[in-house]
């Protein structure tokens, strides 16, 4: 296993990257709003899908170098102190959890940022929302289990410790889960990967209707 240290240092950047990926999806179309170039944005030859695809793909554009980074940082200092090889598998899985979180907040917050009017109210109703889904998620440990069993269909933090406890073998595991590692076989792995793609897309496709049928004056 990883030291406790490291772990605990490589949680910050996760929390760090979350964060900056949610704030700065806040902006991609409520911050043309608030800096009244919206309407300058709509009126070039180019279908308003295409907008919300290209803000977000250049999200990602900018999240790979910044995850490539703190990666490197990261394995910089577990090099130093030799996890050995299962130590590695769980440093992946938590690069791997990092980017579901990463990908499907981001792209709640794009919707939150096409139906907000300014930037501070698109980041703030996805901090909302999210925050609530992870409280939800925890919770789901103290529920009684069929009703914990229903909401895990529609948990992030399910499906997002389920991945990470694939790739680590079940040794790693995620706070927003109790800290419980997983284990699952190839094809609750595979579910779960369909339904992280989903919650990636779907808020987008959502956000793409939205501004298609946004009248900008």
């Amino acid at each position: 296993m990883v030291a406790g240290s490291s772990l605990s240092f490589f949680d910050l950047l996760m929390f760090s990257i979350i964060i900056i990926s949610v704030l700065y999806a806040s902006r991609f179309i409520a911050g043309e709003k608030t800096q009244k170039t919206l309407q300058l944005l709509v009126s070039r030859p180019v279908k308003r899908w295409k907008i919300i695809i290209g803000k977000y793909i250049s999200f990602i554009v900018l999240f790979i170098p910044l995850l490539v980074g703190s990666v490197i940082l990261m394995a910089i200092w577990i090099d130093i102190i030799d996890i050995g090889r299962s130590g590695w598998d769980v440093f992946f899985s938590y690069v791997a959890a990092t980017m579901i979180y990463s990908f499907v907040y981001s792209s709640i917050a794009t919707l939150f940022s096409t139906i907000s009017k300014n930037t501070t109210t698109a980041a703030l109703g996805s901090f909302i929302f999210l925050v609530g889904w992870v409280i939800i998620d925890f919770l789901t440990i103290y529920m009684p289990e069929e009703t914990a069993e229903i909401i895990e269909h529609v948990s992030l933090a399910h499906h997002a410790n389920e991945i990470l406890g694939y790739i680590s073998n079940g040794e790693a595991a995620i706070f927003a889960a109790g800290g419980i590692p997983a284990d699952p076989g190839t094809q609750g792995f595979l579910y779960s990967l369909i339904v992280i793609i989903t919650l990636i897309i779907l808020p987008i496709l959502l956000a793409v209707l939205v501004f298609n049928r946004m009248e900008i004056n």
